[in-house]
């Protein structure tokens, strides 16, 4: 893997996602600007649905397990019920951009059931079990799913009845990108028993959106964005220098829910890390006419960006943003031992829709 640091500021690193990309060929009317420094992230690119398309290469096959459920003038959305998987694709380049590798076989591939039911599902949770946070998804949970069509795209309500926790997710389009939207008000956590004493609490901790969309082995010409600082660039090599990963806290962490650490010769600070200061990531796998921007567009405060190389957990580089909905943090027994605590929970989850914005 090598990494670049760009001193280029944030407005040029989203401008650099974009210049990569074909509506800077193909469309001289869409408008930029210093505005995609605003807070306003739905200014970042200006779709007017007039996009018009140069004649492109092959297009990409859909598998059947992927049923067409809406399309407009710039994008097709596809969707896999059994997995919640979705794939999209650009009618302006052919390309297609799907939420897990389809063409890899993953038992042959030597991945777990449980990382093959985790990479294939569209949507995960974590959840907090007795104290320990667990992973669960659509898949490896056998979670119910009840779909309803629409004009634009699709709405699931998601069940993972074991944990008692299920939701609504609407996935559609608009103009010449795809909206993911998780309201607040769907999210129920429907154990009558639930902090009752004497109790198994099963409570959600985070909600894991796509983690595997775009996700890439390697591409020739690829890499990804972070957004952390400056901004870096991750080039998508085959075989990658340094297998390591990246997590942040979108604007940093809340000093609410962190333990306050006392320095002493021991301990040595160092340079903190660069914090994540714009809810956003690029991703780039054809240099000349394939790659997306992500947006945490609400939630935003709650949303926690993570990079994964590959050969670390999977053979893939991973780029996604996981929402905390509920934290964890210790309530002290004693002012002078501080291993004396036991661990307490927010009651009633964060508050906020979930909106994640793919710009194609």
């Amino acid at each position: 893997m090598v990494v670049k640091i760009w001193k280029y500021g944030i407005v040029f690193l989203i401008l650099a996602i974009f210049g990569v990309s074909c509506l800077l060929g193909d469309r001289q009317d869409v408008k930029y600007g210093l505005a995609v420094a605003q807070s306003n992230y739905e200014d970042i690119a200006v779709n007017d649905g007039t996009k018009t398309c140069a004649a492109h290469a092959a297009e990409a096959s859909v598998p059947e397990t992927f049923k067409k459920v809406a399309d407009n003038e710039q994008l097709e959305l596809y969707l896999e019920e059994e997995s919640v998987a979705i794939a999209v694709k650009d009618k302006c380049s052919g390309y297609v951009w799907f939420s897990y590798d389809v063409g890899t076989d993953m038992q042959e591939a030597g991945y777990s059931a449980d990382m093959i039911a985790y990479i294939k599902s569209g949507i995960s949770i974590m959840t907090y079990d007795k104290f320990t946070p667990g992973r669960r998804t659509i898949l490896g949970d056998k979670a119910e799913k009840t779909f309803r069509l629409r004009d634009d795209g699709f709405t699931v309500t998601i069940d993972f009845t074991k944990a008692q926790i299920k939701f609504d997710m609407a996935v559609t389009l608009r103009q010449g990108d795809v909206i993911v939207h998780i309201p607040r008000e769907s999210i129920q956590e429907y154990n009558p028993k639930l902090w009752k004493p004497g109790n198994d609490d099963i409570s959600l901790s985070e909600i894991i959106v796509f983690p595997f969309f775009g996700s890439a082995a390697s591409k020739e010409d690829g890499y990804i964005v972070i957004p952390d600082g400056s901004g870096a660039m991750v080039n998508l090599n085959e075989t990658p220098k340094y297998a390591t990963g990246y997590s942040a806290p979108v604007y940093g962490q809340d000093p609410g829910y962190e333990n306050t650490v006392e320095l002493n010769p021991r301990r040595i600070a160092v340079k903190p890390l660069e914090r994540v200061s714009l809810p956003i990531y690029g991703m780039i796998h054809d240099a000349d006419r394939a790659g997306v921007l992500v947006i945490a567009e609400n939630g935003a405060s709650y949303a926690t960006y993570n990079y994964v190389s590959k050969n670390l957990q999977t053979n893939y580089y991973q780029s996604y943003f996981t929402y905390n909905y509920r934290t964890a943090y210790a309530q002290f027994q004693s002012r002078v031992k501080e291993d004396q605590h036991i661990l307490g929970f927010q009651e009633q989850p964060n508050r906020f829709d979930l909106v994640q914005r793919y710009v194609f």
